[in-house]
């Protein structure tokens, strides 16, 4: 399957009044089409910078990045740790937030919307307030706001750390059945192993700064495809006491 993300090299420095500080050293990894990559790595160690650079919201230092697409425009869905969706604004209307700021609001684009609203079960919510919602429905709002543009690659840093533990399984749940049902490319930046290895295809493991592809784990996991039941495999606690030991190294 073709490569979507190619990261070749990609280095990140910082400047202060202090000097130089080196965040990313030859970071190199790629992501296959409709392929669920999670990145973990010790707390500061660049995990939400490799995102930022990703989405171009920060610049790299080196290195170059190549995203492609089947459309005519690759493009990226950014999800955040908080839903930032406008308390003013329905459900509905902050669903288009994206196509308005990008004035592609049409009635295809409405209807695609409408429908993402309805199979993902937030139909009947629709013209409620953020406020009325729980925090599970919240993530699904905005993660419809950011499929509404189409992306070709989304961008999850951290969505569910806002959530308690229960919430937190059920919507990560949700959110990767409703990314593998839409066909799209995600990269996740988490710091939870378990997350990791239940909703991921590979998991790259960052070293502690300057950050260094430290290992790539292929996961394989036989039985159910849901996150939820994926914890439940046979290999699991493999995985799970395998990338402990290696971050445990990393500190």
């Amino acid at each position: 399957m073709a490569a979507v993300v190619t990261l070749k090299n990609i280095s990140k420095f910082y400047h202060t009044e202090n000097g130089e500080t080196e965040a990313l050293r030859n970071v190199d990894f790629t992501v296959d089409e409709k392929e669920f990559v999670s990145i973990i790595g010790p707390s500061g160690c660049g995990k939400s910078t490799v995102l930022s650079i990703i989405a171009g919201l920060e610049e790299k230092s080196g290195g170059t990045i190549n995203i492609k697409s089947k459309g005519e425009n690759s493009r990226i869905g950014y999800m955040l740790q908080q839903d930032h969706l406008f308390p003013w604004l329905t459900v509905r209307q902050n669903a288009f937030l994206g196509l308005d700021i990008r004035k592609e609001r049409n009635f295809e684009s409405e209807n695609r919307v409408d429908m993402l609203l309805d199979r993902y079960g937030l139909n009947e919510f629709k013209n409620k307030y953020p406020c009325e919602l729980s925090g599970g429905m919240r993530q699904r709002a905005a993660l419809i706001r950011t499929l509404a543009i189409n992306p070709s690659v989304l961008l999850l840093d951290e969505p569910f750390s806002a959530l308690d533990y229960q919430t937190r399984l059920s919507v990560s749940d949700d959110i990767h059945s409703i990314i593998k049902e839409e066909n799209k490319t995600a990269i996740l930046v988490t710091h939870d192993i378990s997350e990791a290895i239940s909703m991921s295809d590979r998991i790259i493991v960052l070293s502690k700064r300057p950050a260094i592809v430290k290992n790539i784990y292929n996961i394989k996991l036989s039985g159910e495809t849901s996150p939820i039941m994926r914890r439940k495999a046979p290999e699991f606690s493999s995985y799970f006491q395998a990338l402990w030991e290696e971050l445990n190294s990393l500190e």
